[in-house]
């Protein structure tokens, strides 16, 4: 298809593969760019679009479609993240930690009885059993959400850990 660059010179099949493309995963403005737009009259046609008003309804359009589109190959690719590697979705995805917006990733200090802050040391056998529980079990929570398999107490199966049978 030749350069245009009037979004009314373009067929509305053309458009529909445009739109295509971006739920696929490309960037708008490569889109654009293989279905012969160029990439400052795309920015041109979505800073029109953004903007709205009766006389750039056309671009108005187009742009929401491009906006949903864009969304759309998001969320794919989101879920495609949680699936093959849910700690980097949890840790860098929707659930990380932002101004304000508690996540997954925010780290949490456990306190022991005396509240002091339980930090594990080379001479474990200074916390109590209450401490070692705790502390076990927010070692078996972050392993959980990391997928790696956590074990209890020397002698006790924890979660991942092998099973008798």
């Amino acid at each position: 298809m030749a350069r245009t660059t009037r979004l009314l010179d373009i067929p509305e099949a053309t458009i529909t593969i445009l739109i295509g493309y971006i739920r696929q995963g490309a960037y708008p403005y490569v889109a654009a760019k293989a279905i012969g737009v160029p990439s400052s009259t795309w920015f041109r046609w979505m800073d029109w679009g953004k903007k709205g008003g009766k006389e750039r309804a056309i671009y108005r359009e187009l742009w929401e479609k491009v906006e949903q589109a864009h969304a759309q190959a998001r969320v794919l690719a989101e879920a495609e993240v949680r699936k093959d590697n849910p700690f980097a979705w949890l840790r860098y995805g929707p659930g990380r930690e932002r101004p304000g917006e508690p996540g997954w990733t925010e780290s949490h200090e456990i306190t022991g009885a005396e509240g002091k802050d339980l930090i594990p040391t080379d001479d474990m056998s200074k916390l109590s059993d209450a401490e070692l529980d705790r502390l076990i079990a927010h070692t078996q929570a972050r392993r959980a959400l990391s997928g790696i398999g956590g074990a209890g107490r020397e002698g006790e199966a924890g979660e991942g850990a092998a099973q008798p049978a």
